[in-house]
């Protein structure tokens, strides 16, 4: 909405960022549409949620999963809590409330320096929380036309969608996580970031 754009300072002059872009009109006008990468200004200036929050909203997630039948489950909450520590500390904390939910945990990218530096390996943890792979994102959706195709969408001939990284970029990703003892798990809905993927 237009106020979040002004907390953000994106304009319809502002360039579109290489690995996303602002949706707009025929006239160049701002539509509300935002694509990939292009968000991050947006959720820069969100407020963060405190501790209490963050583990309540995983405290919902995890007794809903119970209510469901679901003992386990695979995911990544590591871009919401901020941080690994916070992220094994809830989980632990919600155990010791009598909340048991198993949980494989992708590690996001943007958290391969702490990773690093609490020497974490792959497979880490018990029966309750286990560190799994690296997750990365290589493109988009086919819904948003954001999925990389090799050619260009039938319904949408302008583009054939976007690559979150360079080839370069997803080398170094791919590089780094495996010198640190991890897998990786690559979004990659289109062709053209399958392809992306598989050279990485």
């Amino acid at each position: 909405n237009t106020q979040a754009f002004d907390r953000a300072q994106i304009t319809a002059d502002t360039p579109d960022p290489p690995s996303g872009a602002f949706g707009r009109d025929s006239n160049g006008a701002l539509n509300g549409w935002i694509y990939e990468e292009a968000c991050k200004p947006l959720i820069a200036v969100q407020p963060e949620d405190g501790y209490d929050a963050k583990k309540a909203t995983i405290r919902a997630a995890a007794k809903h999963a119970l209510e469901l039948g679901l003992t386990a489950v695979h995911t990544e909450d590591l871009r919401y809590l901020g941080g690994i520590e916070v992220m094994r500390r809830i989980h632990r904390e919600l155990r010791e409330e009598g909340i048991y939910l198993r949980s494989h945990q992708l590690l996001f990218h943007d958290y391969l320096d702490e990773i690093q530096s609490l020497g974490l390996t792959a497979g880490e943890g018990d029966e309750w929380l286990r560190l799994g792979a690296v997750k990365i994102f290589s493109d988009g959706a086919i819904g948003g036309r954001t999925a990389l195709l090799n050619a260009p969408y039938h319904d949408a001939p302008h583009t054939s969608g976007m690559a979150i990284h360079s080839l370069e970029r997803l080398f170094e990703l791919t590089k780094r996580s495996r010198s640190l003892g991890f897998p990786i798990a690559v979004h990659a809905i289109g062709d053209g970031a399958a392809d992306l993927t598989l050279r990485a």
